[in-house]
């Protein structure tokens, strides 16, 4: 990740301009058992956005990180994964699955080279109905 985005940040830093967008997890904001692993990670995901910001404002490259909750991609028959999906739908305050298309609106939003988007940078967006 780290090399390809290396690449991609010097092709950017020629052109003086640019968006980047990282994935991290809203697992960050709220922990989760037996996953420090994983957590920590994605955190050290938040970092690195808010890092990069700061490093390529300069170059009006906008560095951003969508934080999407537990997204339902796949189809999912596990009765385990079932029980699971139900007990965390149950502490959402938007009672329903997270579908990949959620995430479509704030991509493009971040994504968008036009007058409202060019301030946002050094953003971290959560996405998931809690």
């Amino acid at each position: 990740m780290v090399n390809s985005l290396r690449r991609r940040i010097a092709l950017r830093r020629q052109r003086l301009e640019g968006t980047e967008r990282l994935i991290s997890s809203g697992t960050v904001f709220y922990g989760a058992p037996l996953l420090a692993h994983y957590v920590t990670s994605k955190a050290g995901v938040i970092g690195f956005t808010r890092t990069l910001a700061r490093e390529l404002g300069e170059y009006h490259i906008n560095v951003n990180a969508i934080a999407p909750g537990r997204t339902i991609s796949i189809n999912e028959v596990d009765e385990t994964r079932e029980a699971l999906n139900q007990q965390r739908l149950q502490a959402r305050s938007i009672k329903r699955n997270e579908m990949p298309q959620d995430l479509v609106g704030i991509i493009r939003a971040i994504l968008d080279h036009s007058r409202y988007a060019l301030a946002i940078s050094f953003a971290v967006f959560p996405i998931f109905g809690r």
